[in-house]
C-alpha cells in the first residue's frame, strides 16, 4: 500500500483557503479512475457537483494523477475550484456549446487512455504470438528450400559436403 500525503486547499469557497491535510492508502497498481474518486472522497466532493481539481506537486506545478504514485514522498497539494466563466452563461448559447463540446472531449480522452492501459498488456501478448508465427513460417520455408536444394545437388557433390545448407 501506498500513503499519499496531500494538501487540499478549496478556492471554491473563499480566495484564501485554509490547507487541509489529508492521507490516501491506495495500491501501487491503482488505476486513474480509482485515484480520481479517493482524491475527489478527500476532499468530500460529490460526482455531479461541476468542480474542477488541479493536482500540484510541492513546487505549485501542475502534474497529471499518475504523477502521485511515482513520488509518494512527495506531498501534493489539490486545488478544489468552481468553473470560472466570464460573461452569463444563460446569454451565450455558444459558449455553452464549447464549454460542452470541451467537457465531452475530456471525457472521451478519459475513456480512451482507460482502454489504452486495458489493452497494452494484451498488445504484448499479441505481437510476441505474431512473432512466434513468422518465426515459424520463416523456419517451414528454410527446411523446404534446404530439401530441394539437397535434391537438385549434383551425384558428385554430397562427398564434399558433409552437412546440409540450413
Amino acid at each position: 500500500m501506498v500513503t499519499l500525503k496531500i494538501n487540499i486547499r478549496r478556492f471554491d469557497f473563499s480566495n484564501n483557503p485554509p490547507v487541509e491535510k489529508a492521507n490516501i492508502e491506495c495500491d501501487p497498481d491503482i488505476s486513474y479512475t480509482e485515484l480520481k474518486r479517493k482524491i475527489m472522497d478527500a476532499c468530500k466532493l460529490i460526482v455531479s457537483e461541476h468542480k474542477i481539481i488541479k493536482l500540484r506537486n510541492s513546487e505549485l506545478v501542475l502534474i497529471p494523477y499518475s504523477m502521485m504514485l511515482e513520488n509518494e514522498k512527495d506531498t501534493y497539494f489539490v486545488d478544489v475550484t468552481n468553473v470560472s466563466q466570464a460573461h452569463d452563461t444563460g446569454m451565450n448559447l455558444l459558449q455553452d456549446a464549447y464549454i460542452n463540446s470541451v467537457y465531452c472531449k475530456l471525457n472521451n480522452m478519459e475513456s480512451r487512455i482507460q482502454q489504452a492501459e486495458k489493452l497494452l498488456p494484451q498488445l504484448e501478448c499479441i505481437q510476441r504470438t505474431h512473432l512466434e508465427e513468422t518465426v515459424s513460417h520463416l523456419s517451414s520455408k528454410v527446411l523446404f528450400l534446404n530439401r530441394r536444394f539437397d535434391e537438385i545437388l549434383p551425384l558428385q557433390w554430397p562427398p564434399k559436403t558433409p552437412y546440409t545448407m540450413a
